[in-house]
């Protein structure tokens, strides 16, 4: 873990430290910093705790001797400082107290602003006066079991018919077969057609209401609009010999113009 700053109290700094020369000072504040970046003790070899306070001369090893006899503890690793020790034991618990607590706040703001989520979602929103504006305001209230959240409707003795698109009510009229109004619609707005299309596929109800397919057994073969649209029936090849009966040339003009020309090309 490492530290921005060193803090450097200078009243206890220098209450401890006004006999020391200029040199000692130097020699005392660089063995500090080394400890504090570090978060640990001045090397034992004299050699290297010369280093680290950057002492080259007979004079400055004399005076790195001097602090280190006076303001540190030799043990088996080093030399350490008392009061460096709490500080950096006491930066540390700050830093991950500090780093815990703001693990907590994000997750506190995480979750209040969850909360906020759902509320503006299942809140009703009440007009008010602002009684120092002409203006009304919204305010978010949040619900409570006596309110209910769905709006007023007034009640009507007769519910209006729903109403659907002038393209799908051709195809409605057109198709043989009127079961499944709701899924049919369903159905042809996942398709929406457009113009050309839909007058194609009124040209294949056409067609195909004149085979044997859709003409026996009562049109109980003829398969339900939802079916016909979701899986594009408009695009069935149709037999020929189902279109030779009376009426053939007739129905040959309201089929798909690939298909029409097919069979003219029988003919």
């Amino acid at each position: 873990m490492s530290f921005a700053f060193m803090r450097l109290y200078t009243g206890d700094y220098l209450r401890d430290t006004r006999h020391l020369s200029p040199q000692k000072h130097g020699v005392y504040l660089l063995l500090l910093m080394h400890c504090w970046d570090q978060q640990g003790p001045v090397p034992l070899d004299e050699q290297e705790a010369a280093g680290v306070a950057n002492c080259r001369s007979a004079d400055e090893i004399e005076s790195l001797r001097y602090v280190l006899q006076r303001f540190f503890t030799k043990t088996g690793d080093g030399w350490y400082n008392k009061r460096m020790n709490d500080e950096i034991v006491s930066s540390e618990f700050y830093s991950k107290a500090m780093a815990k607590a703001g693990k907590k706040s994000g997750e506190a703001r995480k979750m209040q602003a969850q909360l906020r989520a759902k509320a503006r979602k299942h809140a009703v929103l009440e007009p008010t006066l602002n009684l120092g504006s002409t203006l009304v305001e919204p305010r978010l209230l949040s619900p409570s079991p006596s309110l209910s959240l769905k709006p007023k409707v007034k009640p009507s003795s007769s519910k209006a018919p729903e109403k659907y698109p002038p393209g799908f009510s051709q195809f409605w009229a057109a198709y043989p077969r009127k079961v499944g109004k709701d899924a049919a619609f369903a159905k042809w707005k996942a398709r929406r057609p457009d113009p050309p299309l839909l007058e194609l596929m009124l040209a294949a109800i056409t067609a195909q209401r004149q085979t044997d397919a859709w003409t026996k057994d009562g049109g109980q073969f003829i398969p339900h609009p939802a079916t016909w649209l979701s899986q594009g029936r408009w695009q069935d090849e149709i037999d020929a010999s189902a279109l030779y009966e009376p009426g053939a040339e007739r129905n040959r003009a309201h089929l798909p113009p690939a298909q029409a020309r097919a069979l003219w090309e029988k003919t």
